[in-house]
């Protein structure tokens, strides 16, 4: 029965992360469906960059939307919250439920985005640079996660070797920054061919969230679990730019 238990919630994590997978594709396609049409425009159709009129509703409704997916990341990531979750769900299963209803936010996020006014589109002659720009914040978004162990991140080593706490460690991009994984994120997002109302939106509301979200949330959440040894840390290593 344990087997079949164990290998139950294995196949779950595993559609979870395939689950998370399209998301996270689709939410880059989003962000620069230019850049990625040929690959996965067919199966990704919503653009960030949708021209429209001009419309407060429109920009009332993203704003909601925006706030859904924040709200969720906030709620379900604190440490209350998770002690909570575990009370009615197995642990293993824990950071999958997280991922799972994760990339549900960010898939009726995109899915129901609704176009508006564009101010400005970047001359083509100039598209390289962005792209460029775009892809190294996408591929350093994906390098962070393998330095903290990707699979344990996005829940799917739990079923196979549970461990509920992971030591304090610093590699690579940690040792560069403290939040190399935002630091991709904001990159991407700022990397914009296309200047719309929908974009500056977007970008600015995102980004007072990341900076907001870590300061006020992430960090003295940390600070509780590993002490001095996070303050030394933060005092030694930049937040998100190095140097800065």
């Amino acid at each position: 029965v344990l087997k079949g238990k164990r290998m139950l919630y294995i196949g779950f994590s595993l559609f979870i992360y395939g689950w998370f997978w399209y998301n996270f594709l689709y939410f880059y396609v989003f962000l620069n469906p230019n850049f990625c049409q040929l690959s996965f425009q067919p199966f990704y159709r919503a653009s960030i960059d949708e021209e429209g009129p001009f419309s407060w509703i429109s920009l009332l409704k993203n704003g909601e939307l925006m706030f859904f997916f924040c709200m969720h990341h906030n709620l379900l990531s604190r440490p209350l919250t998770k002690s909570t979750v575990r009370r009615y769900v197995p642990k293993e299963l824990v950071r999958s439920l997280f991922v799972l209803t994760a990339s549900c936010f960010m898939n009726m996020m995109i899915n129901s985005w609704e176009p508006n006014v564009v101010f400005y589109r970047v001359p083509s002659q100039y598209h390289w640079v962005l792209d460029g720009t775009f892809l190294f914040g996408h591929l350093l978004t994906l390098a962070s996660t393998i330095e903290v162990d990707h699979f344990h991140l996005f829940g799917v080593m739990q079923p196979i070797n549970y461990r509920p706490f992971i030591k304090f460690r610093t590699r690579f991009l940690y040792r560069v920054i403290r939040h190399p994984i935002m630091t991709g994120f904001l990159i991407c997002m700022w990397s914009m061919k296309v200047i719309s109302i929908n974009r500056l939106f977007f970008s600015i509301i995102m980004t007072l969230w990341i900076f907001l979200t870590i300061n006020k949330l992430e960090e003295p959440d940390l600070i509780r679990i590993h002490g001095n040894t996070y303050k030394k840390y933060c005092n030694v290593t930049s937040q998100f730019i190095p140097g800065f």
